[in-house]
């Protein structure tokens, strides 16, 4: 009996991972981020990286989330994370361009936002 209560837990942490990578926890965190609800975006996109899964999407998404909720470093850390992932697109530039302009840090604003100038928009 103590060795299935010792293994329960195991199983139902690797169940939840297995569930946490399925596209529709991708959709229904979508879904919060166009209804506002930033706070419940973030909860699943921590549970799909939790669960393996890693996108330049899902960074993207995580640091539009975390810039609507005030978080402005966590927003950069996720948004610079998604270039690990594929070359930068300019709606991402524009992002950490936003970011540095209102830290007051214009020179490199404007390098984020002529590098976005130079990328094709998807």
């Amino acid at each position: 009996m103590k060795k299935i209560l010792l293994i329960l837990p195991v199983l139902l942490m690797s169940l939840w991972t297995v569930g946490a990578t399925d596209p529709q926890w991708e959709k229904q965190a979508e879904e919060f981020y166009r209804e506002g609800k930033y706070n419940e975006a973030v909860e699943i996109y921590r549970k799909l990286r939790a669960g393996g899964m890693e996108s330049a999407a899902l960074y993207y998404n995580l640091g539009n989330c975390y810039y609507r909720l005030g978080e402005d470093e966590s927003a950069l850390t996720a948004l610079l994370r998604s270039m690990s992932f594929d070359l930068p697109r300019a709606e991402l530039c524009c992002e950490i361009g936003n970011y540095f302009l209102e830290h007051g840090n214009y020179h490199v604003a404007v390098h984020w936002y002529e590098t976005a100038l130079n990328r094709t928009k998807n």
